[in-house]
């Protein structure tokens, strides 16, 4: 994204006005392209594809209660066995997902998966069931991208703190709607409409290895939060 500049919408804004903020990049800022960002604190990194806004259940919930919540037309809510995804029923667009904020086992490294399956039946002993996000969780999200980039609105990313899942969700959708080689742009946008993200690593690994980036985007993870 060398020489572009982003236009930002926010609450704050009158619609269909725009301010111009500097996109800072390593290659630097040169000429000037529109991108917008549309109401809200939602993000775009072009013209062609949703804006993005991610949020805990909280602030989801009591968003998709006020009147221009109709700027949602899609939604990734994730969820674990003992949390809630928020009411998506005035939603057009809908992926409910059901895993936990937890480690995933790592198919390379058989002493971290052993680890991590011990703490499993650990919890379960507790009566606990903890399940991980999967590549299949991965594919779907971005799967969804896919079928949702078009929508004249926003995608709302959602899970109970907004922190870690589905910051990671709203990753994978903005790099399925990406080339590659953008990936430091898509954590830098991510960053911008949500600052406290942590995104979930492994759900990042996954959509990184589905989308053949090559560890291209944990390495622009990491760049910014490191592990």
């Amino acid at each position: 994204m060398s020489g572009e500049r982003l236009e930002l919408c926010s609450w704050g804004d009158t619609v269909g006005q725009t301010r111009p903020v500097p996109l800072l990049s390593d290659r630097g800022i040169g000429t000037t392209r529109q991108l917008v960002i549309i109401a809200l604190f939602g993000i775009r990194l072009d013209v062609d594809h949703a804006s993005v806004l991610v949020l805990g259940y909280s602030e989801a919930s009591m968003l998709l209660k006020r009147p221009d919540s109709a700027k949602v037309r899609a939604i990734i809510a994730i969820h674990g066995l003992r949390e809630y995804p928020v009411a998506v029923h005035d939603v057009t667009h809908s992926l409910i997902l059901q895993f936990d904020d937890t480690e995933a086992p790592s198919s390379s490294d058989p002493i971290h998966a052993a680890r991590i399956r011990f703490r499993q039946r650990r919890a379960a002993d507790d009566g606990l069931v903890v399940v991980p996000p999967s590549v299949e969780h991965a594919r779907r999200i971005i799967d969804f991208a896919l079928a949702i980039r078009e929508i004249d609105g926003m995608l709302l990313c959602q899970c109970q703190g907004g922190v870690s899942r589905s910051p990671a969700a709203a990753l994978l959708c903005l790099a399925t709607w990406t080339s590659p080689g953008r990936e430091r742009d898509c954590v830098a946008q991510l960053f911008d409409t949500r600052p406290s993200a942590v995104p979930h690593r492994d759900l990042v690994r996954f959509g990184d290895e589905l989308l053949h980036r090559n560890g291209d985007l944990l390495q622009a993870l990491d760049h910014v939060r490191p592990p």
